[in-house]
């Protein structure tokens, strides 16, 4: 879980304001990982069953949470990356506003030649001369106080109701509000209706009545999956998924894995589908993701752990992309 001494959202009044959707950065960092097609599921999980509507709330879930989720391995390190990367960058922000608005101007008040000499001048008269000091130091406030009232427009009550306008602070009817509310809803409601209608004259044509039961993937080991946690992200995970695993390098390490131990790619291909199709470890990088717990849970056998952590000591840990162009929407 990242550290977060702050109570809720950025560190400043002005950026508080600013908070970053959950919905949108789930959007984004799976359109990163080629995975737009889940980002709904994902969605609806954290947002619409556990009302993580900003992205600050995903600092208070603990990682243990998010796997009983169901959330993969990999979406799972890419949130907290950019968590740490949002902190980071906030308190680098608040830094250089402290440096250039609180910092500067006291150094450069007391320390600019010109102002430390008229200071000292000013500290001698006093000491020497305390009335002269004390005229002129009046005479100084009441020029101010005169070039201030000169340079300040003097506007009258009728310039400024001149100015407005009849519209300017009037409340909108609320009649008319719910109106227009209720209008919109009707419309949304038509094409839904609209939507329904189709689909059910096309299941007709089809010859289909009553609720369809999707089909069972034709890997064991998915549809093992889809039935027995039905309506969980991993179900929808493997209803989605192809027989076979993506091709990308752990699947390509495992099945050298698998030649070795005279294993064949069949026989790996449930170990393939749990990093690579559930938990999106795609990368050799991604296997120092997975620690001891995760591989227990998973019940893979301990020659291919072994084999699997000397490949993640060799790669190091996964690569980070900086998201500072992430596009979220503020409320």
């Amino acid at each position: 879980l990242i550290s977060h001494p702050f109570p809720y959202g950025p560190r400043d009044g002005a950026a508080m304001t600013k908070q970053k959707l959950t919905k949108d950065l789930l959007k984004n960092l799976c359109s990163e990982l080629q995975k737009d097609a889940f980002a709904g599921t994902l969605i609806k999980k954290l947002v619409g069953e556990h009302w993580l509507e900003k992205v600050e709330d995903l600092r208070y879930v603990p990682q243990h949470r998010l796997e009983s989720w169901g959330v993969p391995l990999k979406l799972i390190d890419e949130i907290y990356d950019f968590l740490a990367e949002n902190e980071a960058d906030e308190g680098a922000h608040n830094m250089n506003a402290y440096m250039n608005y609180t910092l500067r101007p006291a150094m450069q008040s007391y320390f600019t030649p010109s102002i430390t000499f008229s200071k000292l001048r000013d500290d001698a008269e006093k000491r020497r001369q305390p009335q002269t000091w004390a005229a002129k130091r009046l005479q100084r406030w009441f020029r101010h106080r005169q070039q201030q009232r000169a340079r300040k427009p003097v506007i009258t009550e009728d310039q400024v109701l001149s100015w407005l306008e009849d519209d300017d602070f009037r409340t909108p009817d609320a009649g008319k509000s719910q109106e227009i509310r209720e209008k919109r809803a009707m419309e949304s409601l038509k094409k839904g209706v609209l939507r329904w209608r189709a689909r059910k004259a096309r299941e007709k044509a089809e010859g289909l009545t009553g609720p369809q039961k999707k089909p069972l993937p034709a890997d064991p080991f998915l549809a093992k999956i889809v039935e027995t946690s039905p309506n969980t992200i991993p179900a929808f995970l493997a209803q989605r998924a192809a027989a076979t695993p993506r091709d990308c390098e752990v699947y390509q390490l495992f099945i050298q894995f698998g030649n070795s131990l005279h294993q064949s790619e069949e026989e790996m291909r449930p170990y393939v589908h749990r990093l690579v199709t559930i938990n999106w470890i795609e990368e050799k990088e991604d296997l120092a993701l997975v620690e001891d717990r995760h591989w227990d849970a998973w019940a893979i056998p301990e020659k291919l752990v072994v084999l699997a952590k000397l490949e993640a000591g060799k790669t190091g840990g996964p690569k980070k992309n900086f998201r500072r162009d992430c596009q979220c929407a503020v409320l």
